[in-house]
């Protein structure tokens, strides 16, 4: 036990030693109008961002962007156009929680109708990135993706929860092992819905900051999780404050220190589509 512990503590020695190099898994989940959008994409060392839209953030580096269409709302006609032009992008994002009624807000059969004109835009494709994969909303779109001979070549997930990597690790376990595809995590982020009117989050930086250092080794040790982007870089909200990757100054918080210096390639990464890692 003890040569293990020794075993264990020189292995996170050389972890945290590592150079700042973020593997091809890692990314952000920030918007185009954030507060020093290109600068923290930079800070974090991300290798793919999305903007929930079909624009990317101007002077973002070397970050692989990743575009999204939002819902089918009006802008639909102006992104098929717009992705329809020159190369095909590597990978496209598809329909932001249309099981939420603040969000995409679509039925199942609106989506489905709505997948041939998508589909071709890009050379895969995610789900939509259902509040849960394995809810009745995703379980009906993919029985009837099925149904009608469509196809999404990765699950697009969300997490929003208490900091328990266990929790979290064996849901995208069971999401996997419910449709049998890759995985990207689009957004998670340690949370806590009733901190609102008042009331502070339960879950403090800590924990919050002890959670990601447990869980990105384990996503990048699991082929099948592709990609994942962390959600809560700049904008505060009290019910994920404790997962905040910058401050209101653009600074690096200690967790956001922790996402940085995290190096995917240093722990067991396995090789991506060639598509999903931008080559």
């Amino acid at each position: 036990m003890k040569l293990a512990a020794l075993f264990c503590a020189v292995l996170c020695a050389v972890s945290i030693a590592a150079p700042a190099l973020a593997g091809d898994k890692k990314g952000v989940a920030i918007g185009q109008k954030d507060a020093n959008a290109a600068e923290t994409t930079q800070q974090l060392n991300a290798r793919w961002y999305y903007t929930w839209n079909t624009d990317p953030i101007g002077q973002a580096g070397a970050a692989q962007f990743v575009p999204m269409i939002w819902s089918n709302s009006t802008k639909l006609d102006r992104q098929v156009a717009q992705l329809g032009q020159g190369s095909k992008p590597c990978a496209l994002l598809a329909f932001n929680e249309p099981d939420g009624k603040r969000q995409a807000d679509m039925s199942v059969d609106e989506a489905v109708d709505a997948w041939d004109r998508i589909r071709p835009l890009a050379r895969r494709i995610g789900s939509p990135a259902a509040v849960n994969a394995l809810g009745p909303w995703f379980e009906d779109f993919s029985k009837r993706m099925t149904e009608r001979g469509k196809g999404y070549d990765f699950v697009a997930v969300h997490w929003y929860g208490a900091p328990s990597a266990k929790s979290f690790l064996r849901k995208i376990d069971d999401i996997h092992e419910a449709y049998g595809k890759p995985i990207w995590i689009t957004e998670f982020a340690v949370s806590d819905w009733a901190a609102q009117d008042g009331r502070t989050s339960r879950y403090t930086a800590e924990a919050t900051e002890r959670f990601m250092a447990t869980v990105l080794p384990e996503l990048e040790r699991r082929p099948y999780v592709e990609r994942y982007a962390w959600m809560g870089a700049g904008a505060y909200r009290a019910a994920t404050v404790s997962s905040r990757l910058v401050d209101d100054d653009g600074a690096l918080t200690p967790l956001g220190r922790i996402y940085a210096d995290f190096d995917g390639d240093a722990a067991s990464v396995s090789d991506e589509p060639a598509c999903a890692a931008g080559r």
